[in-house]
């Protein structure tokens, strides 16, 4: 069945992740600065040096998805995975944010777990957990297999691929949410068999408060609508390479 994707929303109002920030007490504040900071100082982290645009393009780019996961997701306890989390983006924010949802940051490099685990440890958070992984032997544990409310991903892959990497983890009536650049349909299109066949339906693309030169990113919304079939996702490194 082919998926329709919406026309484009728009959740987010100009300001709304500076609001978000300013909302926060000032000790939380006070150690996202210090995350910022750290995330551009330590090598292998980010290409961005320079820690107040390291704040803008990590921080704040990381608090303007949450219009439109509490738009799904409510403020009630969830349990989300943040798949490819790279040094904890966006959960490690999200989590500072929303301390009612539990996050598993998940990553297959263990330089990058090790700096999680110790930003958290500094970020003061008891709602997070990392663990080094490979995306697709990830989906196929127990503990793991459609176990989790929703799946975020930020930067990490085209979504043919994320969505074979993400819907397995997510329970049926949860939610993957993809951040993504200005102009997502086209690379969404290509994706909606794959989508489908792996249990989603794309619901719809949502502006967020975070602009590149090119304009305002979204956020890309699947719905779990039914299982995913056992044979997915594919052994490691398959779903990069022939994407579905």
């Amino acid at each position: 069945m082919a998926t329709t994707v919406r026309p484009r929303a728009t959740l987010a109002r100009v300001g709304d992740a500076a609001a978000r920030f300013a909302s926060l007490d000032g000790s939380a504040q006070s150690r996202l600065r210090d995350f910022a900071t750290s995330l551009a100082r330590t090598r292998g982290m980010s290409a961005i040096r320079d820690p107040e645009e390291s704040f803008s393009r990590h921080v704040l780019d990381s608090l303007a998805l949450l219009p439109a996961m509490e738009a799904h997701l409510g403020v009630k306890h969830a349990r989300l995975v943040d798949v490819g989390c790279g040094p904890g983006l966006p959960g490690l924010v999200l989590a500072v944010a929303r301390p009612e949802w539990n996050f598993t940051l998940m990553d297959a490099q263990a330089k990058r777990i090790a700096f999680v685990q110790e930003a958290a440890h500094h970020l003061q958070l008891n709602n997070t957990r990392a663990i080094q992984a490979r995306a697709e032997s990830f989906a196929r544990e127990e503990e793991h297999r459609e176990a989790y409310d929703a799946a975020v991903a930020r930067a990490v892959a085209d979504t043919r691929v994320l969505a074979e990497l993400c819907l397995p983890l997510v329970r049926v009536g949860g939610f993957v949410f993809a951040a993504k650049g200005v102009e997502p349909h086209e690379e969404i299109e290509s994706a909606r068999d794959a989508v489908d066949l792996l249990g989603g339906q794309v619901k719809e693309v949502v502006d967020v408060d975070s602009r590149y030169e090119q304009g305002a990113r979204t956020v890309v919304i699947i719905d779990k609508v039914r299982p995913t079939p056992e044979k997915y996702p594919r052994r490691e490194g398959i779903p990069n390479k022939r994407p579905l």
